[in-house]
């Protein structure tokens, strides 16, 4: 897992940033053909990477993804969903992801 954030950092802090000329923040209003095109052309540039060739591999008990728990009743499905208070000791005491991240992987 943590290799894979690791990856997923190393790209993000290799991405280009694409500008589109004399448009603001609203650029589906200011020039819908534009990101259209700028969409494509990373998506048509990027489609190897961002296909799954093995499609085995994503089923969620490869993954690790827990499966959804069962509620007998409704009540029982709300008391568990309900809102939370953020764990902000749990998130303070994860590391950073600079500091588990090595210029050569984890």
């Amino acid at each position: 897992m943590v290799q894979r954030l690791c990856d997923a950092a190393a790209l993000a802090a290799s991405s280009a940033v694409f500008t589109i000329p004399k448009c603001g923040h609203h650029l589906m209003d200011d020039a819908p053909l534009q990101l259209r095109n700028a969409v494509l052309g990373f998506l048509l540039q990027n489609d190897a990477a961002l296909l799954v060739r093995n499609r085995e591999s994503r089923r969620p008990e490869l993954l690790g993804i827990r499966p959804l728990p069962q509620y007998a009743t409704l009540e029982e499905a709300m008391q568990a969903l309900k809102p939370r208070p953020v764990p902000t000791a749990a998130v303070r005491a994860r590391p950073r992801l600079a500091s588990v991240c090595t210029p050569g992987g984890a």
